[in-house]
C-alpha cells in the first residue's frame, strides 16, 4: 500500500495518497507507519498542521524515525515558525537522524533565522531530498 501511496504522490493525486496512508495506520497503527503519514501530511494535506498528532505519537514511541522529524520541520516551516526550525534541527542533528528534506527544510531555516552560510551548505549537502518531494516543496513554497 505505501508503495500505491508514493506513487500517487508522483502523479499528484495527494488526496489518494493520503487516503491510502490513513489505511496503513488504521491497518497497523505503529510508530513507523504515523511517521510515514506525518511526513505525507506535512507535505500534501490542505491542513498540514494535521501532521503534529502523528509525528508527535511516532517520536514518543520511537525516537529514530527521521520521517517524522522531517514532517514536523516541515510544517514548522510551512508556519514560518524559523527560528523554531532551526532550534529543532539541531535536535534533530545531535540524534543523527538527518533526512535529505530535514536538512533541505532546514537549511532553508538557517538561512531565513540564523547562519545564512550554513544554511547553504545545508542546502547543498541536502541531495537525499527525493524528486518528489523537491517537487512538491517547491509547490508549497518552500524552496525556489
Amino acid at each position: 500500500r505505501r508503495n500505491r501511496a508514493m506513487a500517487y504522490t508522483q502523479l499528484k493525486q495527494y488526496d489518494r495518497a493520503l487516503a491510502d496512508y490513513d489505511a496503513i495506520v488504521a491497518a497497523e497503527p505503529i510508530p513507523k507507519h504515523y511517521a510515514w503519514r506525518c511526513k505525507a501530511r506535512a507535505l500534501y494535506a490542505e491542513d498540514f498542521s494535521s501532521a503534529l498528532p502523528d509525528c508527535q505519537k511516532a517520536i514518543s514511541n520511537d525516537q529514530h524515525l527521521a520521517d517524522a522529524y522531517a514532517g514536523w520541520v516541515i510544517v514548522e516551516y510551512r508556519q514560518g515558525k524559523y527560528a523554531d526550525v532551526v532550534s529543532d534541527c539541531g535536535l534533530i542533528k545531535d540524534k543523527g537522524i538527518f533526512d535529505g528534506d530535514a536538512m533541505y527544510v532546514c537549511g532553508l531555516a538557517e538561512t531565513k533565522a540564523g547562519d545564512a552560510k550554513l544554511g547553504e551548505r545545508m542546502i547543498r549537502e541536502s541531495n537525499g531530498v527525493g524528486i518528489e518531494d523537491g517537487d512538491r516543496l517547491k509547490e508549497i513554497g518552500i524552496g525556489s
